[in-house]
């Protein structure tokens, strides 16, 4: 899914922002990350879980919800690496901690 989040999301928030942003943080517009985030709603919906559980989607909203706002804020560090890091990391940690 990491992966997934990371080609798909990371291409149409950047389409979108270049084309349609206008509120811009160092060169990342408002606008392209909510596109990142609304196509990992839709990653996350498409792709199985583990369980199935209620909770697994929860917790991957949640990890998707931190990664999108790591590519908006983490200008200095590569999206490449901070975005599926974070996913991962806080899918993975919340995952074993409430599953």
């Amino acid at each position: 899914m990491a992966i997934l989040i990371l080609t798909i999301c990371d291409t149409t928030a950047a389409l979108i922002g270049k084309n349609f942003g206008k509120i811009s943080y160092h060169n990342k517009t408002v606008e392209g990350t909510i596109t990142f985030f609304l196509t990992g709603v839709v990653i996350v919906l498409l792709t199985p879980k583990i369980e199935g559980s209620i909770s697994e989607y929860l917790i991957a909203f949640f990890a998707l919800l931190l990664a999108s706002l790591s590519e908006f804020l983490l200008s200095k560090i590569d999206d490449n690496i901070s975005v599926p890091l974070v996913f991962s990391i806080v899918y993975y940690a919340l995952f074993k901690i409430f599953l």
